[in-house]
């Protein structure tokens, strides 16, 4: 979550009953969109007392984030609370675990993903591959400077053309230019 994020809305979405409530996605987005929030925090109470997600809570946990996603909004946390503490998703890892789960991705975002990771990988082979030609390239223009001062400094001294091109493999043609 950002650090300069502020709750705007608390909003009551669905009252339950003693062992059950029902929740539509519909019924928070519809919510969520019609403010136009950022992001959403997921609040609910377990009155038997125990902290731990129940299956369901995790299922829908799970659903909603994946249709935060197709909207936009994120689920960026979501809080049991009973009246001895609280349980958080994001502490426990639980929303960052479902965030990788596919039960409720639509298909069209897993192939968007797919595709932006191979163009990811694409790009970043293409880049290795683009360092080891140009450091191919620069070591081999770099010694052909190198050849080309040590035949300047050959030549300075009188060294003959023949003993010039014996040493640094340039041609007769390259070191009469020097």
């Amino acid at each position: 979550m950002a650090n300069n994020s502020m709750l705007q809305y608390i909003e009551l979405i669905s009252l339950g009953t003693l062992y059950q409530s029902v929740v539509e996605p519909m019924d928070v987005f519809s919510w969520a969109l019609h403010k136009q929030v950022a992001m959403l925090i997921l609040v609910h109470n377990h009155p038997s007392g125990e902290l731990k997600p129940t299956a369901a809570d995790l299922d829908l946990t799970d659903n909603l984030i994946q249709v935060g996603r197709v909207v936009r909004i994120p689920v960026v946390e979501h809080l049991i609370i009973t009246t001895g503490g609280f349980y958080s998703f994001e502490s426990s890892g639980d929303i960052k675990r479902l965030n990788l789960s596919k039960k409720y991705v639509p298909g069209y975002l897993e192939i968007e993903r797919i595709q932006k990771e191979a163009q990811r990988i694409g790009e970043e082979l293409g880049r290795k591959a683009g360092l080891k030609e140009g450091e191919k390239k620069g070591k081999k223009e770099g010694l052909k400077e190198g050849k080309i001062e040590m035949a300047k400094v050959m030549k300075k001294e009188g060294e003959s053309v023949e003993k010039i091109t014996k040493y640094t493999g340039l041609s007769q043609e390259e070191i009469e230019k020097l």
